[in-house]
């Protein structure tokens, strides 16, 4: 990351070859300016891709890679520098899918996936992850946030997306 900071470490992947392969979200010009990049080592050298803008450094973000090779980053974004309220300190915003059909080096944004869900206009999201098996392993199609309307009140609540059919 060089001089750069992040307010959260970054989510750890394994590619086909079982190399680590990371989606991070770091500083750039200064604090208050974020990228989510996909790292990852090809050739021997560290390369990072960037994604999309983050509002804030503590967003969450999760990495998938499906039976067909295509990388899902699921992240956490806004317009302008999130600060302020007790709720939106530690970071927030919509939650969008990016996808990557050529292993990491370009990415096209998907959807947003709260778009749809009219009771919840304006509320901001965050600590999105994937949802776990007793013995560890990933139930595809099924990711776990939490989010808030109000950014002063101590509130929150959590979100269970379940897509049927989802692809593997």
């Amino acid at each position: 990351t060089k001089w750069r900071g992040a307010g959260i470490p970054p989510v750890i992947s394994l590619d086909e070859n079982g190399e680590p392969t990371f989606l991070h979200v770091l500083s750039e010009d200064n604090l208050k300016s974020h990228r989510y990049y996909y790292v990852r080592r090809e050739k021997g050298k560290w390369m990072q891709t960037p994604i999309c803008h983050s509002n804030h450094q503590w967003n969450s973000s999760y990495l998938a890679r499906d039976k067909k090779g295509i990388l899902h980053a699921y992240v956490i974004v806004g317009k302008g520098y999130l600060e302020g309220g007790y709720m939106n300190r530690h970071g927030g915003g919509r939650i969008e899918e990016w996808i990557s059909q050529d292993k990491g080096n370009n990415w096209k944004k998907s959807r947003d996936l709260m778009a749809d869900q009219k009771d919840y206009v304006g509320w901001r999201y965050n600590n999105i992850q994937p949802v776990l098996r007793p013995d560890g392993s990933i139930v595809e199609g099924m990711l776990l946030f939490y989010g808030w309307k109000d950014e002063d009140a101590p509130e929150a609540r959590a979100f269970l997306l379940h897509e049927e059919g989802a692809s593997e």
